[in-house]
């Protein structure tokens, strides 16, 4: 939570900074919108001006996930600029939005809005303009949401230095102006930012896993942990699941035999093998030929012995 500007300068005149809030107010209202933030001022202004008539707002604050909050002007000072009496109801603080991604099939946008969007509206008075600017605006948003696809982001934001953030920002906005002019050397220049961009962030990564290793110590248990984690042996895939938790080799062993007597007594190799790929398949829940191998290469020894 931020704060907006509250305080009297005696160096600063006031309407020095009512200028430069003045300039900068869209600005301001433009990122709060886009980072999903919200906007608590008091509805009263808190500067009052006789000479020049010009009363405004200097305090306001900037906040997010709060949804109950108040600001209440005082006109509690002789001066021209009163104080504000903020209150924030802490309890009901609302749950942090699950970051999304949503990706947008431009060629399907284009097939719908070509059918949906007429394209020589009658227009014989104003009114006709604004319906025509109405239904055009709903076709696009229609459009968008039809051809448009949202999915949750589950992996973990990788926290990058204002360096190489500032170098994504201007990348991204040097492929945009390319595929709005197709301009070849925006092109150049973005392809040769997208290389130095991922060169920077191996680097960084390279440079933040050494310092995790020169800060490993046994006192914080931090070096056995890591140990740990490094030489847990993983199973290369799904292991064989018996009628409890996990069955042993004899028990596979048995199992399989049973199976092979119970469904016929005389069985080519060919048969037996193709039975065997359904039980695998069946038991392991494996479907890919790499993975069905492996498999084979490790039960069989068992229905040799």
């Amino acid at each position: 939570m931020q704060m907006g500007p509250g305080t009297k300068s005696k160096n600063s005149p006031i309407s020095l900074l009512i200028k430069i809030l003045t300039l900068n107010g869209p600005i301001i209202y433009d990122w709060v919108n886009r980072n999903n933030f919200s906007i608590i001022a008091p509805l009263q202004p808190t500067y009052f001006s006789d000479s020049y008539n010009l009363n405004a707002t200097l305090d306001f604050a900037v906040v997010k996930n709060i949804s109950a909050a108040e600001a209440v002007a005082i006109n509690a000072l002789p001066s021209e600029h009163n104080p504000v009496w903020y209150e924030f109801l802490l309890s009901n603080v609302l749950p942090i939005p699950l970051r999304y991604l949503t990706t947008t099939n431009w060629n399907r946008f284009q097939e719908i809005s070509s059918r949906t969007i007429s394209g020589n509206p009658s227009i014989n008075n104003i009114r006709d303009i604004e319906e025509a600017l109405a239904k055009f605006g709903c076709g696009i948003n229609i459009a968008i949401n039809l051809s448009s696809q949202t999915r949750s982001i589950n992996t973990t934001h990788h926290k990058l230095p204002p360096f190489i953030t500032n170098k994504i920002t201007r990348r991204n906005n040097i492929r945009k102006r390319w595929q709005y002019t197709r301009y070849p050397p925006f092109k150049t220049e973005s392809n040769k930012l997208t290389a130095e961009i991922k060169n920077d962030i191996e680097t960084w990564d390279n440079n933040k896993w050494k310092e995790l290793l020169q800060g490993l110590n046994t006192e914080d248990i931090s070096l056995y942990n890591m140990d740990r984690k490094l030489t847990k042996n993983t199973s290369a895939f799904h292991p064989f699941l018996g009628q409890e938790d996990r069955s042993s080799p004899a028990q596979i062993k048995q199992m399989f035999s049973e199976m092979l007597r119970k469904n016929t007594s005389r069985k080519t190799p060919s048969l037996m093998m193709t039975t065997l790929l359904k039980v695998l398949k069946m038991k392991l829940k494996i479907s890919s030929v790499q993975t069905t191998t492996q498999a084979l290469h490790l039960f069989l020894p068992l229905l040799r012995s």
